[in-house]
């Protein structure tokens, strides 16, 4: 993941909106200056640990350990968020 400074990464999001958000609507994307929604879900610019892309996904790593997962290609899935931390079970508790 690329660790960009808060006005890149304000940048970044303000061109998904512009350009990809519109052909995704469920996902009920927005972004300002603070923060950006998916899904009415508030999520603040301060808690991206990193960001990258490849050809279907714009990737967003969060300090709450989990990555979202945010479309660049009609073909591509919606949205889907990876939790980084393996499930824990009884044995490791």
């Amino acid at each position: 993941m690329d660790v960009c400074s808060l006005e890149e990464i304000q940048n970044l999001f303000i061109f998904y909106d512009t350009c990809f958000s519109k052909y995704f609507p469920e996902l009920e994307f927005y972004c300002n200056e603070k923060e950006f929604h998916v899904h009415s879900i508030i999520r603040k610019y301060s808690d991206i640990k990193g960001v990258c892309y490849n050809t279907t996904h714009f990737i967003i790593e969060m300090k709450q350990e989990y990555v979202i997962y945010l479309p660049l290609s009609i073909d591509a899935k919606s949205v889907s968020y990876t939790h980084l931390r393996a499930h824990e079970t009884k044995a490791n508790l």
